[in-house]
């Protein structure tokens, strides 16, 4: 992570982008926690790992309340004895309240369909989620 103060710009990495995150290698638990740490600095733009600038700090909430959504009914899930497919079938879109907050599944969208060209189209919203919630699941009690 870079901030300069000047500029009122903070550099991410993955930390925060554009698209939904890879959490194949993250700490979920602590994820949030250290957005919220980053938040606290007087940036006006933000130059995540991928996907476009954005100049306000709403992505970066929309990213850290993701996670922290993610990660709590994986966590729930898990420890009601739900196995991972049964959990990528139940949650879907529509169970993420992070998702359905200022826009954020549409830009994600928007930036999959920007960003992702692949054969057949790009990327899939479900596809991610799925993605994320078999990363979580596995990454979830990572110390």
């Amino acid at each position: 992570m870079i901030f300069c103060p000047e500029k009122k710009v903070v550099a991410t990495g993955d930390m925060v982008h554009g698209f939904l995150p890879y959490a194949g290698d993250g700490y979920p638990r602590e994820w949030p926690k250290t957005i919220d740490v980053v938040g606290k600095f007087a940036f006006q733009h933000v130059i995540g790992g991928h996907g476009p600038v954005h100049h306000d700090r709403i992505r970066f909430q929309h990213m850290r309340d993701y996670i922290e959504d993610l990660t709590a009914k994986v966590a729930e899930g898990k420890k009601s004895g739900k196995n991972l497919a049964e959990l990528q079938k139940t949650l879907t879109e529509a169970s993420f309240r992070s998702l359905q907050t200022d826009g954020y599944a549409a830009l994600i969208r928007e930036a999959l369909a920007k960003f992702t060209p692949v054969l057949g189209g790009a990327a899939s919203l479900a596809d991610g989620i799925r993605d994320n919630i078999k990363d979580v699941y596995n990454t979830l009690d990572k110390a």
